[in-house]
């Protein structure tokens, strides 16, 4: 998409979609003036930079088209390289229509093991065992009920930490996304056993 010279072209343009990386450096204005400064902006950097263990939650809302996603972005470059950012739509990974608590978590991991694989981060195994623990539970409980017989280790291969754990995660999200079956039970088997994922995913990310 390039900037338009036409109001053809203007209209052809009106996509609330975010600005991927490309489209953000053609796109984006500031518009620091018109807000009267930048305060809440460097306040944020500042809150974020000064709390690196995740402590802080921020929740950016507006109508769609809003600039959400821009703003976000615009903090992101401006952090520079000092987070590990994860960007994702939830939209694009599950049924929003049918969408879980458990499903939202398992996405959201499966965006991170890819982005700090991507990123070299190292980690000891150990940090990953409980996490892959959970989720054999949850095979198992599904094979119980199923009509077939599904791994979480199935394509994985000889990949080990962040890949293996991305690879992992995908299927589970793949899962949930299309196999109703797979999406009751897990519904089921999370209710009282969520906890013990968050609790071990918040430790991985802090290690992070």
């Amino acid at each position: 998409m390039l900037k338009a010279k036409t109001l053809q072209e203007a209209i052809r343009n009106l996509d609330p979609e975010p600005l991927t990386d490309g489209r953000f450096d053609e796109f984006f204005v500031d518009t620091t003036q018109a807000r009267g400064g930048d305060e809440a902006f460097q306040t944020l950097k500042r809150n974020l930079e000064a709390n690196k263990l995740g402590r802080l939650h921020y929740l950016f809302t507006g109508s769609k088209g809003c600039g959400k996603s821009t703003e976000l972005k615009h903090l992101q470059i401006a952090l520079d390289g000092n987070f590990l950012v994860v960007n994702f739509s939830v939209r694009s990974e599950l049924d929003m229509y049918k969408l879980t608590h458990t499903e939202l978590l398992i996405a959201t991991m499966k965006n991170l093991f890819g982005e700090a694989n991507k990123a070299n981060v190292e980690i000891d195994e150990a940090f990953l065992e409980p996490i892959l623990s959970w989720v054999d539970q949850v095979y198992q409980e599904v094979n119980k009920t199923s009509s077939y017989d599904i791994s979480a280790e199935a394509g994985v291969g000889a990949d080990v930490g962040f890949l293996r754990m991305f690879k992992i995660f995908a299927k589970l999200t793949t899962h949930a996304k299309r196999d109703h079956q797979f999406k009751e039970t897990i519904k089921h088997f999370s209710d009282n056993q969520i906890s013990v994922l968050v609790e071990n995913c918040n430790i991985l990310i802090t290690e992070i």
